[in-house]
């Protein structure tokens, strides 16, 4: 079992305003775009509720470690809140948000490269601002966090993929402290996890992707222990992976972007976390971040992808079951992960894209209708 290391005492700096350029799109008129200068090379998204006014705020991680916070005014625009490195060297690879310890606002979890790997709880002050990280190994380089209830006790615990090829979760006592939970499940170079309910039996199961061309799944038996691991095909190059409905089955389904194919794989649950083999629609070049949701208000989920070597934004319509490209958004100059989430008070999800590339952070509302 690993132990809990102690807090760092690198606090986060405040900054003051953001140096933005905002860019509105009148046609449709509900549709408008705001682009925003990032501190550094964006590799990570998240959306969560910062300082508890029940609108999405916006947290960015860089690959450089830097953590930007966005506060949201509830019209989709974003004011830099806290920008700074926590992290020393360490190299960062993905972001989750929850509240962790039920106080009302969002946490941050981080997963950073390294030897061990480091699963990174920054707790939220209430103010958009974060308190100093506190740290648990997770064997060698973490490739991906997220976060569910995964032992069935309600509070938001955290699952991250490694470069031992597992699965990790840690379970969170309710105030935001970790418990390692162990290594499940094989498949090389673990990339990206989800944690949904894939059998119906009302406990949280984990699949991931793996570089090497397959979905890792793991069904859990209740209380956060997992039975044998099983393989299913993903695609080339399997990176993120989403846990949708997209049948309307009942079953929560998964999609996967494959990078070197240049699409997405769409894999059907048959109700028992056997997933049927994928069916395929193209995106834009490299696609790597994924997000699901219901964006042209017909109770189907939907799909976008940031695509790196295309620099846009892939916007795939689920039309009974059949996705349709429909769309490309220009995202900046090599968009690395994306999020949908209400950000406008409106009644459609919007869009949130970071690339690497040129630094920036552009947010789009209504991305469904625009």
């Amino acid at each position: 079992m690993t132990a809990l290391l102690p807090s760092r005492t690198r606090f986060l700096a405040v900054t003051g305003v953001a140096v933005l350029a905002v860019a509105a799109v009148g046609t449709p008129a509900q549709a408008a775009t705001y682009t925003y200068d990032l501190a550094a090379e964006a590799e990570a998204i998240v959306a969560t509720d910062l300082d508890g006014d029940r609108d999405n705020d916006i947290v960015v991680g860089s690959r450089s470690g830097r953590i930007q916070t966005w506060r949201n005014n509830g019209t989709g625009r974003v004011t830099l809140v806290q920008s700074a490195n926590p992290f020393g060297d360490a190299s960062l690879t993905d972001l989750a948000g929850a509240d962790l310890n039920g106080d009302g606002h969002g946490d941050v979890v981080v997963g950073l490269a390294g030897i061990p790997g480091t699963v990174s709880v920054l707790l939220g002050r209430g103010d958009g601002t974060l308190d100093p990280p506190v740290d648990y190994d997770a064997c060698y380089t973490v490739t991906g966090v997220t976060v569910g209830d995964i032992n069935g006790d309600r509070h938001p615990d955290v699952a991250a993929t490694t470069n031992c090829f597992t699965a990790t979760p840690f379970y969170n006592d309710g105030t935001g402290v970790l418990t390692y939970g162990g290594q499940y499940g094989n498949g090389y170079v673990a990339v990206r996890i989800v944690v949904s309910d894939l059998d119906r039996d009302g406990d949280a199961d984990i699949a991931y992707t793996n570089w090497s061309g397959n979905v890792t799944v793991l069904r859990n038996s209740g209380g956060g222990s997992f039975a044998p691991y099983t393989w299913h095909r993903g695609g080339d190059g399997p990176w993120d992976i989403v846990a949708l409905d997209f049948d309307r089955d009942g079953d929560n389904d998964l999609a996967v972007t494959n990078t070197f194919g240049n699409n997405v794989s769409l894999l059907r649950n048959d109700g028992n976390a056997a997933f049927d083999p994928p069916l395929v629609v193209q995106t834009g070049d490299y696609p790597r971040g994924i997000a699901a949701a219901d964006l042209d208000g017909d109770g189907d989920q939907d799909l976008a992808t940031a695509n790196q070597d295309t620099d846009d934004v892939s916007i795939l319509r689920n039309d009974n079951d059949t996705f349709v490209h429909v769309r490309r958004l220009p995202a900046g100059d090599q968009p690395h992960d994306l999020i949908l989430a209400n950000l406008d008070a409106g009644d459609r999800p919007d869009l949130a894209v970071v690339a690497s590339g040129s630094a920036k952070l552009t947010i789009r509302t209504n991305p469904g209708t625009s």
